[in-house]
């Protein structure tokens, strides 16, 4: 018989085979997280010193890692497109593809997984033997195909392949648009659907299209058929001509690329960024460059329309270069700077001289080309009426040397005096 008191001695053994259990676990996870701790700082560790010689199975594996994530750390050339294409695993990433918005990408180049020209020529030979030579054939025996004077004028004639050209039809005659006529039929994106047809089924077509007064008429579906013919087949001649010089051009530029090969390192992607950024510095220095020579230009012309105008005392070239002689050069140096203005070109002038003479030119402020009259709005500002006596421009400012009276004021003193040429 069980007693009480061996129930509770079950139940103690049981408890304390539970919690020697648990201990061991505990002590097993606590091996585990020392085991975890002691591979982060390994890690850590390779990671601070990678010149250090990596370990068998220690920081080879960390290279390892890093290589997979670096994956297309690399960039080379395609030689079917021309492009510079990232590399996984020394083979071209997919490029050359359309997502017209279904989820998936349609297309690809020919290059995708092969190698990139750098690392062998194989990519090119084999784009060559499998795509140029081919369209090129084929190119060749559309042009001579279509090259005869009359490509099967006989409608009681047909040769294969010679014969075809494409064409537009109307509806069938019990299929009419909303205004009872019959319409060229169309795709699904509103463009006529073009169909094969020989000369004779393309009179047949006419005829049938023919309005109700010409019903029977052959000589009227002939010529119309006739005229269509050989604006089609224009059209495929210029077509075929434009296709055979595309992959002629084509053959030629991938040959060059096959004999020219020459095994060469791929760039990374931090070597294509710095000569992107070169290339970018190059061509901006380039057009700073070419932008400070026309304004060097631009200003040495102004320069010397000033000094001939101080020399013949020529008031009225002094006012026309005043108000307006810095918006060609402002013009071009906003190109590269687009804070450039009025006195930007008054500093580069260097000819206050001129200006102070006539009072153009005070307390360090030039006068305004067209100043705000004294019930404007805007006013001039409190320096600028002291220093002009009021909301007086360059026009004001000049009249007593480009008066339309009889008399003119003297040329100034400060620019050698003497009589002031009239108007």
């Amino acid at each position: 018989m069980t007693t009480a008191t061996d129930i509770a001695r079950t139940m103690i053994a049981a408890f304390g085979q539970q919690e020697a259990e648990s201990k061991a676990t505990d002590l097993a996870l606590s091996q585990k997280t020392a085991q975890a701790l002691e591979i982060v700082a390994a890690v850590k560790a390779a990671a601070a010193a990678p010149s250090q010689k990596s370990e068998p199975g220690g920081a080879g594996r960390l290279a390892s890692m890093r290589a997979s994530r670096t994956a297309t750390h690399f960039i080379g050339l395609c030689p079917a497109c021309m492009n510079r294409i990232k590399c996984r695993s020394e083979r071209l990433v997919h490029h050359g593809y359309k997502r017209p918005g279904d989820g998936a990408i349609h297309g690809d180049c020919f290059g995708v997984g092969r190698e990139p020209h750098e690392l062998s020529d194989r990519t090119a030979r084999e784009y060559l033997e499998l795509v140029v030579l081919p369209y090129e054939a084929e190119a060749q025996r559309m042009v001579k195909l279509l090259s005869v004077p009359e490509p099967v004028w006989s409608p009681d004639s047909r040769r294969a392949g010679d014969s075809m050209l494409s064409f537009t039809k109307l509806s069938a005659p019990d299929d009419l648009d909303k205004y009872g006529r019959r319409y060229h039929l169309k795709n699904d994106r509103g463009r006529p659907l073009l169909f094969p047809m020989t000369l004779k089924e393309l009179i047949a077509a006419k005829a049938d299209e023919a309005p109700e007064w010409l019903k029977g008429d052959q000589a009227w579906a002939r010529t119309m058929a006739k005229t269509d013919w050989e604006r089609a087949l224009f059209s495929a001649r210029h077509s075929a001509d434009l296709e055979l010089q595309h992959w002629t051009r084509e053959r030629t530029r991938v040959r060059e690329l096959i004999d020219t090969w020459q095994l060469l390192p791929l760039q990374t992607v931090e070597d294509e960024v710095a000569q992107a950024r070169e290339k970018k510095s190059v061509a901006a220095q380039r057009k700073i460059d070419e932008v400070t020579a026309k304004m060097a230009v631009v200003l040495a012309s102004s320069q010397a329309r000033l000094d001939s105008a101080v020399k013949n005392r020529n008031a009225n070239t002094v006012e026309d270069l005043f108000k307006g002689g810095y918006r060609k050069w402002t013009d071009i140096a906003q190109r590269i700077n687009p804070r450039a203005n009025r006195l930007a070109w008054m500093a580069a002038m260097d000819r206050d001289h001129v200006w102070s003479a006539f009072g153009l030119l005070r307390n360090g402020l030039y006068a305004e080309e067209y100043a705000p009259g004294a019930g404007s709005a805007k006013g001039v500002s409190p320096e600028y009426a002291a220093a002009f006596g009021g909301p007086r421009d360059a026009g004001d400012i000049m009249r007593p040397w480009n008066g339309w009276g009889d008399t003119v004021a003297p040329w100034p003193d400060a620019l050698g005096g003497g009589k002031t040429k009239k108007r």
